[in-house]
């Protein structure tokens, strides 16, 4: 009877310490997960060195822990969206600029044309007139 006592005993220690391994998990992978986005949200580097240095976890961690990986990944990946949006939008921008200084430049050419074609039907008009009067 006394070993059956002592071996409910070691199992409920056991018990204890894996529920207690347990929770101290979860509360890194909370503390990983919440610097993971906070740093996201901030436009930080999402470098697992600083992310180690800012929680005080091993950078293994970060690598080895399928769910703090994945919102790493998950959160990278929206970074690029981001970025990949952004370049997208700055070369639509420059491709506009550009085609509007090529409209300017026409629009100049033709107004230049326009005032040499004016002066040129005034000069033209007054020699009809001048041999009409004859």
């Amino acid at each position: 009877m006394e070993s059956s006592l002592g071996g409910s005993l070691l199992v409920a220690k056991y018990d204890k310490m894996n529920e207690k391994n347990r929770q101290e998990s979860r509360r890194k992978i909370e503390r990983a997960v919440e610097e993971i986005r906070k740093a996201s949200s901030e436009g930080k580097s999402l470098s697992v060195s600083e992310l180690s240095q800012k929680t005080g976890l091993s950078k293994g961690f970060f690598y080895k822990n399928e769910e703090v990986k994945s919102v790493l990944d998950k959160e990278r990946e929206k970074i690029d969206q981001g970025k990949l949006v952004q370049i997208k939008r700055e070369v639509r921008e420059k491709s506009m600029e550009k085609q509007v200084e090529i409209y300017q430049n026409e629009i100049k050419k033709l107004l230049e044309e326009n005032e040499r074609l004016k002066k040129e039907n005034m000069m033209l008009t007054r020699k009809v007139e001048k041999l009409s009067m004859k």
